[in-house]
Order: structure tokens, then sequence, then C-alpha cells
């Protein structure tokens, strides 16, 4: 949901900011303990943030450092059309490569 600007401080920058961090709240809520991948992803919420292109991509990142960082890494994925983790094996080293393409990438 996005507010409505009542002030100058508040820019469309914010209102993004702010519609990207709900949806991960709601994808967060609504997929409680599943973790079957392809449901997470077929969720509106889901389908928005790809959306919202590049202007995901800091949350994204960011959601990395926690325990649902493997549903980020096909929104990464999808909104970059880099495959910046196609020869790791291990969810540890495609985070860390998610991360290491965020630091190049000036996120």
């Amino acid at each position: 949901m996005k507010i409505k600007k009542y002030n100058e401080f508040i820019t469309n920058d914010t209102y993004i900011n702010i519609d990207v961090k709900n949806l991960i709240e709601t994808i967060e809520k609504k997929r409680g303990n599943c973790s079957v991948l392809p449901k997470v992803w077929s969720l509106p919420e889901y389908k928005k943030i790809i959306e919202n292109g590049t202007d995901s991509i800091p949350f994204l990142l960011e959601k990395l450092n926690d325990n649902t960082a493997m549903f980020w890494l096909q929104a990464l994925t999808e909104i970059t059309s880099e495959e910046v983790d196609k020869d790791a094996l291990k969810s540890g080293d495609r985070i860390n490569a998610w991360k290491t393409w965020g630091i190049k990438n000036g996120y």
C-alpha cells in the first residue's frame, strides 16, 4: 500500500521503499512455515516485487542475511536477468555470490 505525500520530505522513492518492505513482510507472513518455493513465487505480492524491478534489489539483498534468503534468490535472478550463482551448489555459496554481486554493483 502506498501512502499519500503529506510533506516535502516524502518522495516517490519513499513510496517505493514502503511498498517493497510491505510486500516482503506480507509474503513472509503468508508463507508461514511453507518452504515450497514455487508456491511463494506465485503470490501476487512476489510478482509486484519483480515488477518494481531494480528498486527492489536493495531490500532483497538485505533479506539474504536472514533465514528467508532462499525465497529471494530467484527474485534477484528474475529482476537482473543474471545468474551469478549458477556454479554454486550450496545455498550459502549462492547467497554469498549474490552479496558479492550487490557490492560490485553498488548496492
